[in-house]
């Protein structure tokens, strides 16, 4: 199972945010990204709570390699995306799943910062038309970083890319 497009509508900041990670590996092309409504319920980077910066908008993203992105965007421009490896995700039941996170990227003022990450990524398909919660938790260096998300049950925007 898998999340994943975007809408022809979609801020061009968005977009810029998505093709910042992607630059880390230019060989890998972006073949997918969905946008979900809803709402962040928890955002923590580095061990800092920044919750009430966190908007209600939740992109994932999917690359050629199977590498998924979730990302969580703050009113500020500022984006924390949890990259996992989407091809060894694991079925909890038939509408959830749970993937290995092992990087994370934080976005804004025009630099991307990567770096080196262990945790996980648990999200319920978001087609049903009901909530669907993403939650996603890793452990670096740097401290702790944590996201919650609650869609607000509507259609998600998808795009794919050839």
């Amino acid at each position: 199972m898998r999340i994943v497009a975007i809408s022809a509508l979609v801020p061009i900041a968005c977009v810029g945010i998505v093709a910042m990670p992607a630059l880390a590996n230019a060989q890998n092309k972006l073949t997918a990204m969905v946008i979900l409504q809803g709402t962040c319920k928890k955002l923590v980077v580095g061990g800092k709570a920044r919750t009430s910066d966190c908007t209600g908008k939740l992109l994932n993203t999917e690359y050629s390699d199977g590498r998924l992105g979730f990302y969580f965007v703050t009113t500020g421009g500022m984006a924390l995306t949890f990259s996992t490896r989407g091809r060894e995700q694991v079925k909890a039941d038939e509408n959830t799943a749970i993937v290995p996170v092992d990087m994370l990227f934080t976005t804004g003022k025009g630099q991307t910062d990567k770096v080196q990450a262990v945790g996980t990524c648990k999200f319920t398909n978001p087609y049903r038309g009901v909530p669907a919660p993403v939650e996603c938790t890793a452990d670096t260096a740097r401290g702790r970083y944590e996201a919650a998300f609650l869609s607000d049950g509507s259609k998600p925007d998808n795009k794919t890319f050839d």
